[in-house]
């Protein structure tokens, strides 16, 4: 604001050094109140007894950045009807992708293994 006017600048100058001297003349005395007091004189807020925000107690943080999401059971199994039926290789009955049926757990295996004993 007096940056163009010179006589303006050396008041301003020499009313700060004013301030300065008269502040180093009398310091001010220390405040005695601890770190917690201040803070909340200053935010206004006191801080309370009992603290009722506790940390969750079960967190993923491995693997939580990889942008994919928990798809819930009905969209699996949207998912799972589009897919095509599999077949086993043994008994060549056609498996939907919810059933767990393969060529070595085939329940026909298991029978004809029990007749050879």
């Amino acid at each position: 604001m007096v940056a163009h006017d010179n006589d303006a600048l050396v008041k301003l100058i020499e009313w700060q050094n004013d301030i300065k001297r008269k502040i180093q003349d009398n310091p001010p005395a220390r405040d005695t109140r601890s770190r917690t007091e201040i803070m909340e004189a200053t935010i206004g807020v006191s801080k309370p007894d009992v603290i009722s925000i506790r940390n969750p107690e079960n967190v993923r943080n491995k693997g939580g950045g990889s942008g994919k999401r928990i798809k819930g059971k009905r969209e699996i199994a949207m998912v799972n009807a589009d897919k095509d039926a599999r077949t086993c290789t043994f008994c060549n009955k056609k498996i939907s992708p919810n059933e767990k049926h393969d060529r070595r757990n085939c329940p026909l295996t298991k029978d004809k293994e029990k007749k050879k004993q």
